[in-house]
């Protein structure tokens, strides 16, 4: 499951969608979810595999491995992706993720068009994504996703980040929401949906829980007024803007090899963030992206080490 858009004209009506989307999201559907689901037999919450949808020349060792294929995509670092240092940056790693399982439900014909028939979306509620390493600029990799479970209204995805040789760099864990866009209550995914996606095995990688505690004392940070370029075609802000937010609160020398986000509320634009940062010096640093009124919008936890700025190389010059 990705989540996905509804293309209508009026820019007023979608902010109000986004708006109540935002209400009903605060007002607790995943839980009212998460207690349906309980009462659902493994049968029912088991997917049915009908074929898969894989791009191609795409198969890798870890596809081998596990015996079953994934949908995947290749790609090369660019410039734009980057840091200082001339690796994906956090974010970008996350974006490419995100694309991976947009692609799928595309090629799977689950995508925009499907889900605005339908009058659904699927909403984003956690991730968890450990990296082993971050690729270089211009290296060659493969993005590769596959639904490992669904259960009632909710989707479970895992993803995977490839080097040249089929290594692991990074591995991902995420859960998602069915929304009724209507209602705007959880709904169980359709018949088509059910036959369009194949679920794969988990991934071997280990599995948190998606309750971040926050704990200690926070000290608040500069607002953050939501604007245009962090909406998405859901005229919310976009799962990764909420971690570019973030990100940019960890100190230079950080390097973050767990990130966690739970997603609590939806932002929209003319929204302010409130940014609460909680063990600053220390290497697990979590994000409390706030209203003013302290409800929480998105945490957002690292874990890393604090490295050594001289030990780094950074990238000189630019090719023009």
């Amino acid at each position: 499951p990705a989540q996905q858009v509804i293309a209508i004209p009026s820019v007023q009506r979608e902010n109000q969608r986004a708006r109540s989307a935002a209400d009903a999201k605060a007002a607790g559907f995943s839980s009212m979810c998460e207690n349906h689901v309980k009462n659902e037999s493994s049968e029912a919450a088991t997917l049915r595999s009908s074929g898969f949808f894989e791009s191609g020349k795409n198969k890798t060792k870890s596809q081998a491995k596990r015996g079953k294929p994934m949908y995947s995509f290749n790609s090369r670092v660019r410039y734009s992706e980057v840091n200082k240092d001339g690796r994906l940056k956090l974010v970008s790693l996350l974006d490419y993720f995100q694309d991976c399982s947009t692609f799928h439900s595309e090629d799977a014909g689950m995508g925009t068009e499907y889900l605005a028939g339908q009058g659904l979306a699927w909403v984003l509620n956690f991730w968890q994504i450990d990296v082993m390493r971050y690729p270089q600029l211009c290296e060659q990799i493969t993005i590769e996703t596959c639904p490992y479970a669904f259960k009632g209204c909710l989707g479970f995805r895992n993803f995977d980040m490839l080097d040249e040789q089929g290594n692991r760099i990074a591995v991902a864990n995420t859960l998602w929401t069915l929304l009724n866009l209507q209602s705007m209550r959880p709904a169980k995914p359709t018949e088509e949906m059910l036959q369009a996606y194949s679920i794969s095995s988990k991934l071997p990688m280990e599995y948190l829980s998606r309750k971040i505690p926050v704990e200690g004392e926070g000290e608040r940070q500069d607002e953050v007024l939501v604007r245009k370029h962090h909406l998405d075609t859901n005229y919310h802000m976009n799962n990764g803007q909420y971690v570019a937010v973030a990100s940019d609160l960890l100190p230079e020398n950080f390097e973050v090899n767990r990130l966690m986000v739970s997603y609590h509320k939806s932002a929209v634009l003319g929204d302010i963030l409130y940014p609460v940062i909680y063990g600053k010096g220390t290497e697990e640093v979590t994000v409390v992206l706030e209203t003013e009124e302290h409800s929480p919008y998105a945490i957002v936890k690292f874990n890393g080490i604090l490295s050594k700025q001289e030990n780094r190389v950074p990238v000189v010059g630019k090719i023009l």
